[in-house]
């Protein structure tokens, strides 16, 4: 059966056909509000001098592999393993990496994340990450009060497992991984973790029924009085009225630059918006009993604790 990646679709067209469809595509549309055909074009342009560009123009999505990079660039260990080269940032990619709301409520979410699963920590505890990426949100946990733990990470991208099994090693936590490559929708644990972490999955599907059939597998996957821990992307104020979205904490024209790049250019596919009751209410609908709601600063990306 052909497993389905949501969050990076490779295409079978070249890049130089992708780009020149886009610069079509941009100049037949013509000028937007927050910016005209020239700026859209050098936009697209600078896209095309970095790497992590150069995968958003194909894919219109993150794998495991640059997810870690957007979260981690700045941190301690993203200076060693990201910023070899020391080479000056170009102006969309220093965009993304620094201003990018989105960009910075990923950040943010990481960190709470981090947070809740410490709190968790026990003797034997089983975390699970669904999809893992390079699963550094468990990987990097402190367990030192603890002799016992398990770690499952699992993801549809043999590229993200291989990441993360050269980080566990690096962290001297891969005696305690076992790896899983496979399709989210799909899985059966042969020992239900007590905390699943799902990490943006969610917001790559457009269908209500293909999310809850997501939100039901993981329910069956976790023990009795476990818990998920997963996000929802709540919808800017220009698309939804009941916008959660702080403004006095984001600033316009980023929210306009990330609109107009990830948007009206890119057309990425993770821009599936749920206000954080329409996610609690599907969590709810599949079993979960109740649920709590973390915020982060900006209120784009909040998490979700979903006990079962």
């Amino acid at each position: 059966m052909k497993k389905n990646n949501h969050s990076h679709i490779k295409t079978n067209y070249s890049r130089e056909k992708i780009i020149a469809d886009l610069k079509n595509m941009i100049i037949e549309r013509g000028d937007l509000p927050y910016g005209t055909i020239r700026r859209q074009l050098d936009i697209l342009d600078d896209l095309q001098k970095f790497p992590l560009g150069q995968f958003f123009l194909e894919r219109k999505g993150a794998d495991g592999y640059w997810t870690d990079y957007i979260i981690n660039y700045f941190s301690q260990f993203g200076q060693n393993i990201y910023k070899k080269d020391n080479k000056p940032l170009s102006i969309t990619e220093s965009f993304i990496l620094e201003k990018c709301p989105l960009t910075l409520a990923t950040r943010e979410r990481f960190q709470i994340y981090q947070k809740e699963l410490q709190e968790r920590m026990k003797e034997n505890i089983h975390f699970a990450s669904i999809p893992c990426g390079m699963m550094r949100d468990l990987i990097t946990l402190n367990y030192s009060s603890i002799n016992s733990f398990f770690l499952t990470g699992i993801d549809i991208d043999p590229n993200s497992i291989k990441f993360a099994k050269k980080l566990a090693v690096k962290n001297e936590n891969y005696h305690h991984c076992s790896f899983i490559e496979g399709d989210a929708w799909n899985i059966q644990l042969s020992h239900k973790a007590d905390v699943i972490t799902s990490s943006g999955l969610n917001v790559y599907v457009s269908e209500k029924e293909k999310r809850e059939e997501l939100y039901f597998n993981l329910f069956n996957n976790i023990s009795i009085s476990g818990s998920l821990i997963i996000s929802t992307l709540t919808p800017p104020p220009d698309y939804s009225k009941k916008s959660e979205w702080n403004l006095e904490k984001i600033p316009k024209e980023d929210i306009l630059m990330e609109k107009l790049l990830f948007g009206d250019i890119l057309g990425s596919n993770w821009r599936n918006y749920k206000d954080t009751q329409e996610t609690c209410n599907e969590l709810i609908s599949v079993g979960f009993r109740n649920t709590k709601i973390i915020y982060d600063t900006q209120r784009i990306f909040p998490t979700i604790i979903a006990y079962k």
